[in-house]
C-alpha cells in the first residue's frame, strides 16, 4: 500500500516537473529544498521522535545518490533522486504529525480519570471511588473500561496469572466487591488468528481468579473477540494480545 501511494506521489511529480532537468542549477536547487526539508523536520522537537525511521532513512539515502550523480553530470537521474527524497521527507513528517495525534489522544483517555480525581473526589457523595481511581478506570459514557497488555497479566506459555497480574486485577475485584449491582466484562484479544480460542481461554482464567476471591460467577461476563478488534496505538491501529475490563452498572453521584 505505502509502495502504490509513492508511486502516485512520483507520478504527480513527474507531471509537475520534468525529470529530465539537463541543468545543474536545477539539481542544485531541488537537493537544498530536500536537504532544508530535512532541517526542519530536525528543529521540531515535537514531532521529531514519531518521524518514521524508514522513510526518514531512505530520503537521506536519495539525497547523498543525487549528489554522487550531481558530480558525475547525471542531472537528470540527481534531479529525480531529490524529488523523491522531496517526497519521502514529507510523506514521514505528515506520519509523524498523525502519529503525534494519535499519541496525544491516547495520552489524554489515559491520564483524564487521574487528571480529574479532585474534581470527582469533591462530586461524589460515596467514599469507593477510591478503588476506581486506584484501578485506574476509565469513564467512558455509562461504562468504566481499562485494558491490559498479556505481559503485564500473564506469564510463562501456560498463561498463568503472575504477581503483578493479581494486584492489577485485585484493584478491579475492589471495585466490583464496593459496588455490588454493577457487573464485569472480561474480553480477550488476540494479535494473529486465534485457531486455538486463546483469547477466550485468557478471559476465562481471569473470571476464575476472580470467582475464587469471592466475585458471583454470574456477575462476570468472559469471552474471546479473537483478533476482529483493533487498538489504537501511537503507530496506529493494531492487533494486539491483551485483555479489555469493562465494568458496567457504576452510578456517581
Amino acid at each position: 500500500m505505502i509502495k502504490k501511494i509513492f508511486t502516485v506521489l512520483i507520478i504527480v511529480i513527474s507531471s509537475q516537473y520534468s525529470l529530465f532537468a539537463w541543468d545543474a542549477g536545477k539539481v542544485k536547487k531541488s537537493i537544498q529544498k530536500a536537504e532544508s526539508y530535512i532541517s526542519e523536520i530536525e528543529s521540531n522537537i515535537h514531532l521529531k521522535e514519531f518521524i518514521p525511521y524508514e522513510y526518514y532513512s531512505s530520503a537521506v539515502v536519495n539525497i547523498r545518490n543525487a549528489r554522487n550523480e550531481l558530480l558525475k553530470k547525471e542531472y537528470n537521474v540527481a534531479y529525480f533522486y531529490s524529488e523523491v527524497a522531496y517526497i519521502k521527507l514529507k510523506a514521514a513528517y505528515y506520519f509523524a504529525k498523525a502519529r503525534k495525534i494519535r499519541f496525544d489522544e491516547i495520552v489524554y483517555e489515559r491520564d483524564h480519570y487521574k487528571n480529574n480525581k479532585k474534581y470527582l473526589d469533591n462530586r461524589a457523595s460515596d467514599s469507593n471511588l477510591r478503588y476506581i481511581i486506584e484501578a485506574n478506570l476509565f469513564k467512558k459514557n455509562n461504562i468504566f473500561k481499562i485494558e491490559f497488555l498479556d505481559k503485564e497479566i500473564f506469564t510463562g506459555s501456560r498463561l498463568r496469572i503472575s504477581s503483578h497480574g493479581k494486584l492489577l486485577i485485585d484493584r478491579i475485584i475492589k471495585v466490583l466487591t464496593a459496588y455490588k449491582k454493577c457487573r464485569v466484562k472480561l474480553v480477550g484479544h488476540s494479535g494473529f488468528n486465534d485457531f486455538k480460542k486463546i483469547s477466550g481461554y485468557k478471559a476465562r482464567i481471569i473470571k476464575r481468579y476472580m470467582t475464587e476471591k469471592g466475585i458471583d460467577p454470574d456477575r462476570i461476563d468472559a469471552f474471546g473477540a479473537g483478533n476482529r478488534i483493533v487498538m489504537k496505538t501511537p503507530l496506529g491501529y493494531r492487533r494486539i494480545n491483551r485483555i479489555e475490563i469493562i465494568v458496567s452498572g457504576i452510578e456517581i453521584k
